[in-house]
């Protein structure tokens, strides 16, 4: 027993000699430190808006009619597919905090599934031009996938919203009365 004490003193000495945090930084949030966080944002936050501007001009191409044709929509989406590649490309480049790697693969399945949309779509229209069949299920596919992608986003935006009002939650009182 008595050599046991001795451990157990040892122990605590060197538990309570550790840094004690600065009260005027930042605390740790669940995604990460503010620092890491904010970097992955400032990488990211771009992309998206990015991703958000090619989906508003796709459903602008549809016009004041409201109905989507092939003939509206493969313009619009061969000129977003590179855009939308370049998107990808990006988001491979960039590291996200561990706890934040999650919200990053889900970004990255919505653009996949946007390009594979494109994809679909456009090889109907390839299809529906030659007068081939089955460019009917081309489309529908490309309908899911857009279906998909968009089911996916509202989550995504909800989900970036919490990071931020964590991030404003973990600002010292100094800096958050300040913005």
């Amino acid at each position: 027993m008595k050599a046991r004490l001795p451990l157990a003193l040892l122990l605590l000495a060197l538990v309570s000699c550790g840094e004690r945090p600065d009260p005027k930084t930042p605390s740790a949030t669940p995604y990460g430190s503010p620092e890491e966080v904010n970097a992955y944002l400032q990488v990211i936050d771009p992309l998206v808006m990015q991703l958000n501007t090619l989906h508003q001009e796709l459903y602008n191409t549809v016009g004041s009619s409201g109905k989507a044709t092939a003939a509206n929509l493969a313009p619009a989406m061969e000129q977003g597919r590179p855009r939308l590649a370049q998107i990808l490309a990006a988001l491979d480049q960039a590291t996200p905090p561990p706890l934040l790697a999650p919200f990053h693969q889900q970004i990255k399945k919505l653009v996949q599934l946007r390009l594979e949309a494109y994809a679909q779509a456009l090889e109907g229209w390839k299809q529906e031009q030659q007068k081939g069949a089955g460019f009917e299920n081309l489309y529908q596919r490309s309908e899911e996938l857009l279906t998909q992608a968009q089911d996916l986003g509202i989550p995504l935006g909800d989900e970036r919203q919490r990071i931020q009002q964590v991030l404003e939650a973990a600002k010292p009182p100094d800096q958050a009365a300040s913005r």
